[in-house]
């Protein structure tokens, strides 16, 4: 219900705010414009600086990040704004996910990543992007119960035998973490069932003993095949409780998992 309730909140907020998005967009493109009409050989930090001056003066507020890009929004808002911090790689990440975002990697890793909405034009290789705010992993490991998330992971969950990994929140989000980073360091390709049964006995070992059924056994859902439409094509690499997420629905399915920071290769 607590999930219900927020989205309800935050769709009724964008309603009422519908320029503001556009405002953000607005005064960031604006301040690019004016750094790109000057000549300073360290311009990128000071665009970067004056793009976190912008989003505070809007009223945003860091809610997180990594080691070179950072994320702001509110609590009433459904969507998050990312701005990169090093020109020498993350600048390029932005890039790589707007291309996803597109389909220009197919529509299996389109679907999967986090919905965008809008992304820095002005500049060669983009600075910001707006994109979906959901629920990462980390957080449904303390704010959803197991029952929603073996809706949610399906295959996972049926896969396991009855241990502690099936009953405890914290201990399931961290073996799907676990499995989706063991598949993510394989070499791309089509993801088959028994690669994906070799990364659930994996993240399941406990005194070396894995805690899965025989994968004849297993029920491989649509958990599963929206993973493997996603992964035939590209699979990124850092996929940690931060960078995976659940969308915010009050219905629990695989449909609502998605990847927040969809790094390549």
């Amino acid at each position: 219900m607590r999930l219900l309730e927020r989205y309800i909140k935050e769709i009724l907020n964008e309603e009422f705010r519908p320029d503001f998005k556009n405002r953000l967009v607005h005064a960031l493109d604006q301040k690019s414009e004016e750094y790109n009409s000057k000549d300073e050989a360290d311009k990128w930090y000071d665009m970067s600086d004056d793009f976190e001056k912008i989003a505070y003066g809007l009223g945003l507020r860091y809610i997180g990040g990594g080691a070179s890009r950072r994320a702001y929004s509110t609590p009433d808002l459904d969507w998050v704004l990312k701005i990169a911090y090093n020109k020498d790689f993350y600048v390029w990440a932005n890039k790589d996910e707007i291309d996803i975002s597109q389909g220009e990697h197919s529509t299996g890793p389109r679907d999967i990543f986090v919905q965008t909405y809008s992304w820095d034009r002005v500049n060669d290789t983009p600075k910001w992007m707006i994109i979906e705010k959901v629920m990462t992993l980390g957080d449904a490991s303390k704010e959803l119960s197991i029952g929603d998330l073996a809706k949610v992971f399906p295959t996972f969950y049926d896969a396991l035998e009855d241990c502690d990994l099936k009953r405890d929140p914290v201990l399931f989000c961290q073996y799907v973490s676990y499995v989706l980073t063991v598949i993510s360091w394989n070499e791309e390709g089509p993801l088959s069932e028994e690669e994906f049964y070799e990364g659930l006995k994996e993240a399941s070992m406990s005194r070396n003993v894995p805690q899965v059924k025989t994968i004849e056994e297993i029920r491989f859902g649509e958990d599963f095949r929206r993973l493997g439409r996603a992964y035939a094509f590209t699979r990124p690499y850092d996929m940690h409780d931060g960078n995976i997420g659940i969308r915010y629905n009050s219905f629990n399915s695989p449909q609502d998992i998605v990847i927040l920071d969809y790094m390549l290769k």
